[in-house]
């Protein structure tokens, strides 16, 4: 789990942080022109990026919710038993 949230992490960084990715060449068949604000959310280029990150971020809160979840969860503690012997 931690190799595949490190590995899906470092490519939303890698975005941001590099100017190639965000030079914009342009796209096939532009839905929305590129002046809307509307643009990185419903171009498909854009919206397969965007989707992968909003699905990477709402799986890791998932988990990290079910993981604290669990151990807010009281532990079972073990019944004393009374044996009673036969004489």
């Amino acid at each position: 789990m931690r190799m595949a949230s490190r590995f899906a992490l470092s490519l939303p960084l890698v975005a941001l942080l590099c100017a190639v990715v965000q030079a914009h060449p342009g796209h096939a068949r532009e839905v929305v022109p590129a002046e809307s604000s509307w643009h990185y959310l419903l171009q498909p280029e854009h919206a397969l990026v965007s989707g992968i990150g909003i699905a990477a971020i709402a799986g890791f809160g998932t988990v990290g919710y079910l993981q604290l979840a669990r151990r807010r969860q009281p532990q079972l503690q073990p019944v004393r038993v009374r044996r009673f012997s036969s004489n």
